[in-house]
């Protein structure tokens, strides 16, 4: 007996067809969606990352400890111009740190007292510094993950794409451009812009909220030309270590045994580097260890005087600042 044997219809070949096709672009749309989302959670974290790097505040053992370009190098990552953006975050290429002398590395450095224009003095006097006058400075990169640097020193969103830096009245902000079709075009919806932002308040403070007392608890008065001073060090391609730190300072002249002085509530008029009329609710001190010194600077000396007393303490923005006093005991 023979078996009736029976083929597919064409229809039902077409819809057979029609099923995988259907079943091929929803996997297709299914794996290209999950690939965009991953490459836009990543390009977020590496986003993230960037103001972190910028700086940055944690706590250990209920203390605070603070990171970051800015509390190295006492100011914001410089424009390169030209090139990466991102470079001054990754390392040192002879481009956009360039000058005189470079920008130095991370290092104890001696801090220096300038409270007369154009000159500047270190604090050690000829003598060797004590570690008071030693603030750990300079640039130490890379301040972002090296893993997620590229062979061309180069730090890109997911895509392959860069992150856009702008700097406008100390706001630095960085974006995720999904608008970019640059090396690959991003999908919806996933090509649009997210950016993060360190406005001025959050890496730095007005000079008026530095909170030290200056108390005078000498025999006598304080003599002439003697200064109560907030050293700050600040990177750059200077030609000198002098230029490389500021020096905020007012008068204590006459200063009298058992008298204070406040930076808060009694200084009203403040000097940069030896140039008065210095606002100091508009002049910004950056996050970091800084160091604060009474010291004599006669005009005209080779060396600075007398150094009184000195303080350093830590510089938190969006947080109570400290509440230091300076008792000065030398007769």
């Amino acid at each position: 007996m023979m078996r009736n044997t029976r083929g597919f219809t064409l229809l039902e070949l077409v819809l057979v067809l029609f099923i995988l096709g259907l079943l091929a672009t929803i996997s297709t749309s299914f794996i290209e969606t999950e690939d965009g989302q991953l490459r836009f959670d990543d390009s977020l974290a590496r986003l993230d990352a960037i103001p972190a790097a910028v700086y940055r505040r944690e706590t250990l053992a209920n203390s605070p400890v603070l990171s970051g370009f800015v509390v190295d190098n006492g100011q914001l990552p410089p424009d390169p111009a030209m090139g990466h953006q991102l470079t001054p975050l990754i390392r040192q290429d002879g481009v956009w740190d360039a000058g005189d002398d470079f920008w130095l590395p991370r290092t104890p450095r001696l801090a220096y007292l300038s409270t007369e224009a154009g000159v500047s003095d270190p604090l050690d006097s000829g003598a060797t510094p004590p570690p008071l006058y030693l603030l750990t400075k300079g640039f130490s990169g890379s301040y972002l993950d090296r893993v997620s640097v590229d062979t061309n020193n180069e730090y890109r969103d997911a895509w392959g794409d860069e992150f856009t830096v702008s700097v406008v009245a100390g706001d630095y902000t960085v974006s995720y451009d999904g608008a970019d079709a640059g090396a690959q075009p991003k999908p919806s919806p996933f090509n649009r812009i997210v950016a993060r932002t360190i406005a001025q308040d959050d890496w730095s403070v007005p000079l008026g909220d530095i909170d030290v007392t200056v108390l005078n608890q000498r025999a006598s008065a304080l003599p002439s030309d003697t200064y109560g001073a907030l050293l700050v060090f600040e990177n750059n391609a200077g030609a000198t270590l002098g230029e490389r730190w500021l020096t905020y300072h007012f008068n204590l002249d006459g200063l009298a045994s058992g008298d204070d002085s406040n930076t808060i509530s009694d200084v009203s008029a403040w000097s940069l580097d030896g140039v008065t009329g210095i606002d100091p609710a508009v002049a910004r001190v950056p996050a970091g260890r800084h160091l604060f010194v009474v010291v004599q600077d006669p005009a005209g000396a080779d060396n600075v005087g007398t150094i009184f007393g000195g303080v350093q303490f830590l510089v938190i923005p969006r947080s109570t600042q400290p509440s230091v006093t300076l008792e000065l005991t030398t007769p």
